[in-house]
């Protein structure tokens, strides 16, 4: 038993010896021939101006630590169950009713170009072509419809 335990503390102290001497890597700084600077674990051999800088690292701790958030979710009460439910039905009808907002906003400028004789309409082969008069009625009829039914405002 106290073999096994040595053996544990050996082991523990050369892995955080190992671990200490790799977090004190020693960092170059240098500044090349274009003006750029560069950092690296290797010193440059071109370079004779290159910088050691030291490095400061973080204490690591074993263990828990306060600041880390749980792994595990908390359980919601029931009434903070609805609390986000209704926060939820809440943003979604605000953003539906900004949507519908614009696109009625949308359709009644389209209203407006149609009734200041905007007629052109680019067709499937990308060249643009007049609307007909009839299409023009149909289309401001489809916009109204639609402005009538969904923009009641």
């Amino acid at each position: 038993m106290k073999i096994a335990q040595l053996t544990k503390a050996l082991i523990l102290s050369v892995f955080f010896g190992l671990v200490t001497v790799s977090a004190s890597a020693e960092i170059y700084k240098w500044t090349d021939k274009d003006g750029r600077t560069h950092y690296s674990d290797k010193k440059p051999n071109a370079q004779k101006d290159a910088k050691k800088i030291k490095v400061h690292t973080g204490k690591g701790s074993i263990g828990n630590s306060s600041n880390k958030p749980s792994s595990e979710p908390q359980p919601n009460t029931p009434e903070k169950e609805q609390a986000l439910q209704k926060k939820a039905e809440d943003l979604s009808k605000k953003q539906g009713q900004q949507a519908s907002k614009e696109r009625c906003d949308a359709v009644r400028e389209n209203v407006a170009k149609m009734t200041e004789g905007a007629r052109l309409r680019i067709n499937e082969n990308g060249q643009m072509r007049f609307l007909s008069p009839e299409e023009i009625a149909d289309k401001r009829k489809t916009y109204q419809a639609f402005l009538d039914e969904n923009c009641s405002s």
